[in-house]
């Protein structure tokens, strides 16, 4: 399995367990933590997996949890949420 596959099979895992997109956009792209970050540490292998049919599933799922969550109430993430 690839490793761009392997993220996205993470991608869905997530997926199905966050409120919000902002928790699943974090928990993918935060830029120390996040999962592509951390599978994709330069600059050079990000590009090349934006470009990959992986990438454009795992914008799909971020679609999919604005739609769910609404996309300036989903803007926040849950944790955040709780902080208030």
């Amino acid at each position: 399995m690839s490793k761009a596959s392997s993220l996205l099979g993470a991608a869905n895992k997530i997926a199905e367990n966050v409120e919000t997109w902002a928790d699943l956009s974090n928990a993918l792209f935060d830029p120390e933590t996040g999962l592509v970050s951390r599978a994709y540490p330069t600059r050079e292998e990000r590009a090349d997996f934006l470009k990959s049919p992986e990438y454009k599933k795992i914008r799909n799922l971020i679609n999919a949890a604005r739609r769910r969550s609404g996309l300036v109430s989903g803007a926040t993430p849950s944790a955040a949420r709780r902080r208030k």
